[in-house]
């Protein structure tokens, strides 16, 4: 493998990541031991990512792109409106839930350097305006302000799951009836 094949790349150091995290070296991972978990010459592995910043912005981006297939492959029988809307969120919970350090490491990169806080909030900005796109395509005036409402609370359902384990139903349903409610308004 080599760091022109990002695709592979990203995969590998992800499931490195992951291995190291589950053994118990969740900090402090250095490039030594993720070269060595993910089989990459650490030379190799510092050319591709001068520095922990930029490695750490790798696997988000990678990470994020899984989040978002898996998104994309579970609304993609729906119509467009509310239900769709619904099952995008629950899409989303699922796989938080499902990984847990891809969301861990999500919620990790809002407290990591401006540069790495501003590529999360881009990242976030970009569920927002999707968001926003739906909305507006069911007629709402008000898009923008409801799908950041909406992504807030989204959050908040994320980080109360994480810390119980498993999915909160009474949360869930909370949250589909708001975005109902979000749509008659």
């Amino acid at each position: 493998m080599t760091p022109e094949d990002p695709k592979d790349m990203g995969r590998t150091l992800l499931d490195a990541y992951r291995r190291l995290v589950r053994n118990g070296v969740a900090s402090n991972i250095s490039f030594a031991a993720l070269a060595r978990a993910a089989g990459i010459n650490e030379a190799e592995l510092r050319k591709a990512y001068p520095g922990e910043e930029d490695l750490l912005l790798a696997v988000h981006k990678y990470m994020s792109a899984q989040m978002t297939q898996h998104v994309i492959d579970t609304i993609s029988g729906y119509p467009m409106g509310v239900k769709r809307i619904q099952a995008a969120v629950i899409a989303f919970l699922d796989a938080c839930l499902k990984d847990r350090f891809l969301r861990s490491l999500q919620v990790s990169l809002q407290t990591a350097s401006e540069a790495t806080r501003q590529v999360w909030q881009e990242h976030r900005d970009s569920y927002e305006k999707l968001l926003a796109m739906s909305f507006k395509s069911m007629g709402l005036s008000v898009a923008e302000p409801l799908a950041h409402s909406l992504v807030q609370r989204i959050e908040d359902v994320s980080r109360s799951e994480m810390k119980a384990g498993h999915a909160l139903p009474d949360m869930r349903d909370t949250l589909a009836r708001e975005i109902s409610s979000m749509v008659t308004y």
